[in-house]
């Protein structure tokens, strides 16, 4: 009778397990909602490294959405990279934009900017390298290499690292 107890109380208690164990796998956690990015104005400062020598400029950078998912237009009103400019220009900068979580993840290399005018001209005096900048709901981070591939004026060819933060204009 003691053993009938017990393979009695084995064979209750396999049933139960078995019942509690649908090897089942976990359900996938709930995804995250991606910052959407939208069409902004961001004021700020730029820092330009020319020839060792940091100078910083106000800027506006208008962040444009385009028609490709992971691509974004940087519009750079009025730029001045170094005081000896005798004017600004406004130029155009196509990046790679990936959203995240919390922000948006800026990058690219081997980029021709834009004139911006009736055609937006490439210019390809120079060339956008190493992009790296994060983008959120109110605020645009960005550096960047500007090399100059022919002299122009005061400028000499070089490569001439630039940053960007700014916040969104509400």
């Amino acid at each position: 009778m003691k053993y009938l107890k017990l393979l009695i109380f084995a064979v209750v208690s396999a049933l139960v397990f078995l019942a509690c164990n649908d090897n089942k796998p976990a359900p996938p956690p709930e995804p995250k909602d991606t910052i959407i990015v939208t069409n902004g104005i961001y004021s700020g400062i730029l820092v330009v490294d020319f020839l060792g020598e940091e100078q910083t400029s106000d800027l506006t950078i208008e962040v444009i959405t385009t028609q490709k998912e992971d691509s974004i237009m940087l519009f750079f009103h009025q730029v001045k990279f170094v005081s000896e400019m005798p004017m600004g220009f406004d130029i155009k900068i196509p990046v790679t934009c990936v959203a995240d979580v919390d922000s948006a993840v800026l990058s690219g290399n081997g980029i021709t900017p834009y004139l911006v005018g009736a055609d937006d001209t490439p210019f390809s005096n120079f060339r956008i390298d190493n992009v790296d900048g994060t983008l959120n709901n109110d605020s645009l981070k960005v550096a960047m290499n500007m090399v100059a591939l022919v002299s122009m004026g005061s400028l000499p060819s070089g490569t001439y690292p630039i940053k960007f933060k700014g916040f969104i204009n509400q």
